[in-house]
């Protein structure tokens, strides 16, 4: 697994990618797991990248970034996943707010 070693060696030393990487921080225990497919809510979630107000509103100005539960935060993928009620551990499935009713 010297392959692997070496990857873990990039992933840590990389700049890029460190909200995934806050998440996924051991390569091996991540490729080794034997529970949970990944979803198109979950890769929005481990990018950070998707429908989040923050990432849509880099292609629509008009729209606000704020989130809608919480009006002094920017919804990212860091605030629903830790930070906004609408999101609780109960509840987290993987939805971001802005799709949740």
């Amino acid at each position: 697994m010297a392959t692997l070693s070496k990857w873990q060696e990039a992933w840590d030393r990389s700049t890029k990618a460190r909200w995934t990487h806050r998440l996924i921080p051991n390569i091996r225990v991540w490729i080794e797991r034997r529970h949970g497919e990944l979803n198109y809510h979950h890769t929005q979630l481990l990018t950070g990248y998707g429908f989040f107000k923050h990432h849509s509103r880099r292609y629509d100005y008009n729209q606000s970034s704020q989130c809608p539960v919480c009006p002094s935060s920017i919804e990212n993928a860091e605030h629903v996943f830790y930070h906004c009620p609408r999101f609780s551990e109960k509840e987290r499935d993987c939805t971001p707010c802005s799709t949740r009713s």
